[in-house]
């Protein structure tokens, strides 16, 4: 949202003084804001770049523009963003523990969660063990297109 990676980086360079943050900005993975944002990356040139979209659409924005960033790093972080900045809750810390921190997460936003949690996640699963098992190879394209569809429909 609107000003949350401005409000985490101060609260990240209040807990690590000595951390370099070169640079927030608050775009969308939109095609037509692409390239200006790409130029912003390119001219800060930092070393690790987070990208806070949302799953999918933060992966799908680091794959297409990667070769173009010319960083070492570039790494889609969700909602982290959020937790850091304080807009956002976690789970209860038993329920972190237990590893169901997803659970707790799509009760809270059923209507924005449930495609990745009850279809993507399975989906991508399906995949992985396909591939695992040696009976499938699956071209990243083949991935990203089903990845697509699910997540802005």
């Amino acid at each position: 949202g609107p000003g949350i990676a401005q409000q985490a980086a101060n609260v990240l360079r209040a807990r690590h003084p000595t951390l370099q943050i070169v640079g927030c900005f608050g775009g969308s993975p939109r095609p037509d804001e692409e390239e200006a944002i790409v130029a912003r990356i390119t001219a800060a040139r930092p070393h690790v770049l987070f990208v806070a979209y949302g799953a999918p659409n933060q992966d799908l924005w680091i794959a297409r523009t990667q070769p173009r960033l010319q960083i070492p790093l570039a790494m889609g972080v969700g909602g982290s963003l959020d937790f850091i900045a304080g807009v956002r809750r976690r789970a209860p810390a038993w329920l972190q523990r237990l590893h169901l921190e997803w659970l707790f997460r799509l009760a809270i936003e059923p209507r924005r969660l449930w495609r990745r949690y009850v279809l993507l996640n399975p989906l991508y699963l399906t995949y992985l063990a396909l591939q695992k098992l040696g009976l499938r190879s699956f071209d990243p394209q083949d991935v990203v297109q089903p990845l697509q569809e699910l997540s802005y429909g």
